[in-house]
């Protein structure tokens, strides 16, 4: 009697797994990256590596220690609190909008202005125009970083996915 092999659905070192939401402590590792390759870095490197530690959420050996500090730094995160960051918590559409639009602040290479943002038609019915990323939804658009889930939704609250989170990324650094 042949055994049957058992398939296992771990995850391989070299699969992209595109469909994966990402997490805070990702999200801020690749925005900091980013910037170590970028001239919109405003502030130094060193000086986030000794910013002191806000978050009793983020332990200072973690490999996104000096990345959230980077972010802190920078005034691209607040945290979900004045005293956490929630690294593993998933990272939603309207959390990237507005980590990416006050990255995009300290950008020296953007070539697009904040100013078409702010007169940029709601184009997405699930983006409430007070709502905290109502502006950073709009820059995106603005700046031919997003579509949108639909023609007329963002999904503000949907995680969001390593293959969005790479078309973003790539989207603002061709900008």
């Amino acid at each position: 009697m042949a055994r049957r092999q058992r398939h296992h659905h771990r995850h391989h070192p070299h699969h992209l797994r595109p469909r994966r939401p990402r997490h805070r402590a990702q999200l801020a590792t690749f925005l900091y990256r980013l910037s170590t390759n970028d001239s919109h870095n405003d502030q130094t490197h060193t000086a986030a590596a000794t910013a002191a530690a806000t978050f009793t959420d983020v332990n200072p050996t973690s490999y996104y220690a000096q990345p959230v500090a980077w972010l802190v730094a920078n005034d691209i995160t607040t945290g979900t609190t004045p005293t956490t960051y929630a690294p593993d918590a998933p990272v939603t559409r309207a959390q990237l909008a507005t980590f990416l639009y006050r990255l995009s602040t300290n950008d020296s290479h953007n070539d697009q202005t904040h100013t078409a943002a702010d007169t940029a038609a709601a184009t997405f019915t699930d983006v409430n125009p007070t709502s905290y990323y109502a502006q950073p939804v709009a820059w995106l658009v603005a700046n031919d970083i997003t579509t949108g889930t639909t023609p007329t939704t963002y999904a503000p609250d949907a995680p969001v996915t390593r293959a969005q989170l790479a078309t973003f990324l790539y989207r603002l650094s061709a900008g």
